[in-house]
Order: C-alpha cells, then structure tokens, then sequence
C-alpha cells in the first residue's frame, strides 16, 4: 500500500519590518496627539467661558456634538487617524479627558472669580455720598427729625461689571417687598423712609452679572 504524501502546512513567515513606515506612522501619531491635545484644550476653555456667561447649555451641546462625531471632526480637520483600534481608542480618551481637564480650569481661579460680589452701602448728605458706618454687621443710620427717607445707594465691588441690580426690604421680621430703585453707572439707587429708634431694616441686594444672579443681604439699624 503506498502512502500519499503528506502536505506539509507553510510555516508563517513573519513580514520584513520596514523601520521608515513604522517612524512615519509614529511621526503621525504624535502629531495627531499634539493636535487633538491642543483642540480639547480650546474647547475646553470655551466651554467654561460659556458656562461662566450662562450659556452652560451651549457648552453641553458641543461636547456631545464633539464625541459623537470626533473621527469625522478629524477629517474634516485633515488629522491622521491611527489604523489600530487601541490606537483610536487612546487618541479619543486624550480627546476627553484633555477637554473635560481645560474645563474645569476655566471655572477655577485664576481663570474664573468663584467669590461673590462685595456690597457697601453709601448715605447722601446734600450733595456728597459717604460711606455709612456700621457696628456688629449693621449699617449705622442717625434719625434726622426733620427727615421722612433717606436716600442710600449700594456700591459694587467685583471682577467682572454688574449688568443689573434691584432691592427688596424687609422691616424687623416682616417680609420682604421690593423697593423702587435706580440702577445706574455702577450703582443701584434707592430711599429708606425713617423707621423708629431701634428698627432695624433689612435689604436683599440682587445682582446679575455674566448671567448669574448673586444676593446679599445688607442691614440698617436706625439711631438715634
């Protein structure tokens, strides 16, 4: 009986390692990383910007818009894209994390001012306006016989410019209303009428700036 002859399996022949391609495709993907890198880190940036201003909602949309399309970003944009899915896969985490990173330093000092706006309270006296004292976190107020209000104007200090402003008033425990005011060229305008000797008055201070509103309560002891 003769014997077929056996087929022997070809044995794997390893490809002949070509050094220019693999230092042209790394070249590639460190210029793609430094690119993607530096992308993530503007849009990060301007995310926080708008979420500073209010426009938080702007901000979400893109990073979605972002991720769900980021290849076809990097196209449009001529960016090398690896062939290896790890590859892709690590380009696209440095995209995230890069702008998630920018972020949240623009909502941070020194980029961003995370303290609230200071309020001190001026009196008028004919045509001057000076500042009022104060005892214990209250402001001082000396009761005039002859007078029925009294006109006071908050001033602001902060990094960024106060867009609007109003006040509310609360007597002793009553509730607070709010009062007539005059928001002008930094200062927000407005009368106290004279309360007896030991009221105190309490004004809720609102102030929009960048979008976002901040509240301060001041109080008026009335003296005598």
């Amino acid at each position: 009986m003769v014997k077929g002859k056996e087929v022997k399996e070809p044995i794997f022949v390893e490809p002949e390692f070509n050094e220019k391609e693999f230092l042209i495709d790394e070249r590639n993907r460190a210029k793609s990383t430094l690119m993607v890198v530096a992308m993530a880190a503007v849009l990060g940036l301007a995310s926080g910007y708008m979420e500073i201003v209010g426009y938080w909602y702007l901000a979400t949309v893109l990073f979605i818009f972002a991720l769900l399309f980021f290849f076809k970003l990097l196209q449009a944009l001529r960016i090398h894209i690896p062939k290896r899915t790890g590859q892709k896969f690590f380009l696209f985490a440095t995209f995230l994390l890069t702008w998630v990173v920018f972020w949240i330093i623009a909502l941070n000092p020194p980029l961003n001012v995370i303290s609230t706006p200071n309020v001190s309270l001026q009196q008028q006296n004919g045509n001057t306006w000076n500042s009022m004292a104060s005892s214990n976190g209250a402001y001082i107020l000396t009761i005039v016989s002859s007078a029925h209000s009294y006109s006071i104007r908050a001033a602001f200090s902060y990094e960024y410019a106060i867009s609007a402003s109003n006040v509310s008033l609360k007597i002793n425990s009553g509730s607070y209303t709010l009062l007539k005011s005059n928001y002008n060229n930094g200062y927000l305008y407005f009368n106290v009428t004279q309360q007896s000797f030991g009221t105190t008055d309490y004004l809720q201070i609102y102030m929009t700036t960048h979008g976002k509103v901040y509240s301060s309560t001041q109080e008026i002891f009335f003296n005598n």
